[in-house]
């Protein structure tokens, strides 16, 4: 679900199923409350917004960046709009002089993603959910209720997770966050193709069981749209009920840390990233942790 192996605070954010709903009543500024935004790891321009628990007065604290961010890319226009409260993003893809666009893992702000699509005559050629945790797939609904011919499109293996709160982890919030079935299951080594991209699936369990993700290499830099796999200077929780750190180590490092080093990691939370840069400076899988270059 949210955040990475960044911050010790994350364990504020495991699982609890009884645990009651967060309520967040305030937007701050980094001015006003004393917590270092380096805390959580995530660079550029943020704003914070604190969430209690009903009956706790400590509150936690979500810092989050500006809400669009723009990736260069010579060839495809690529877009990630920042959803609060866990900074999630989701990515916008598509090619030059198309109306037609990939939009990855929608999350909790849908109307963010309307605004962003509506006003530019874009429209999904498919719905793809990186995994099956609540903050990646809350948009799900809104999209296919606007856009219904637009096919979900998720790994089989994380596929239950669309319609099971508890296993979405949306339960552990107190909420009960579903979205409509799958369209459309993929497997590793599978192409998928949508929108004039030619994609790659690769699957990494180790985060979520079922976790993919997408890589389009048509035209360099290579992009991976890359869900709670890598994330810049870290990488994704392994300590939901289905998570297992040696299966995310390997699959970084035989599936991702073999493509070029210019290749592109668009993450599910936090700034974009390398390969390159990651095989060389991440702490968790890269060389300080005994990778290999």
């Amino acid at each position: 679900m949210a955040c990475a192996l960044v911050s010790r605070r994350t364990s504020l954010l495991a699982p609890r199923h009884d645990a009651p709903p967060l309520v967040c009543i305030a937007k701050l500024s980094p001015q006003n409350y004393n917590h270092p935004r380096d805390s959580i790891g995530f660079l550029g321009p943020s704003r914070s917004i604190a969430c209690f628990r009903p009956g706790s007065p400590n509150p936690i604290i979500f810092h989050v960046r500006e809400s669009f961010v723009r990736v260069d890319h010579p060839q495809a226009e690529l877009e990630i709009i920042v959803s609060v409260p866990f900074d999630e993003n989701t990515l916008i893809a598509r090619l030059a002089d198309r109306h037609d666009c990939l939009v990855v893992d929608p999350g909790l702000e849908p109307e963010k993603i309307l605004d962003f699509l509506e006003p530019r005559q874009l429209e999904p050629a498919a719905i793809l959910n990186t995994h099956g945790h609540s903050d990646h797939i809350a948009g799900n609904a809104a999209l296919k209720e606007r856009w219904p011919d637009a096919p979900l499109v998720i790994g089989h293996g994380d596929e239950e997770k669309l319609t099971d709160p508890r296993k979405n982890l949306s339960a552990a919030f107190g909420l009960s966050l579903v979205s409509p079935p799958a369209d459309q299951l993929l497997r590793e080594g599978e192409p998928f193709a949508a929108a004039g991209f030619e994609l790659t699936v690769r699957e990494i369990p180790g985060h979520s069981a079922g976790h993919i993700v997408l890589i389009w290499e048509a035209h360099p830099p290579a992009v991976v749209f890359g869900g709670d796999v890598l994330f810049a200077g870290s990488i994704g929780r392994t300590d939901f009920p289905d998570g297992s750190l040696e299966a995310l180590t390997s699959g970084i490092h035989t599936k991702l840390f073999t493509l070029p080093d210019d290749t592109l990691v668009l993450p599910g939370h936090g700034p974009v990233t390398t390969i390159g840069r990651e095989k060389a400076t991440n702490p968790f899988v890269g060389a300080p942790a005994g990778y290999q270059l």
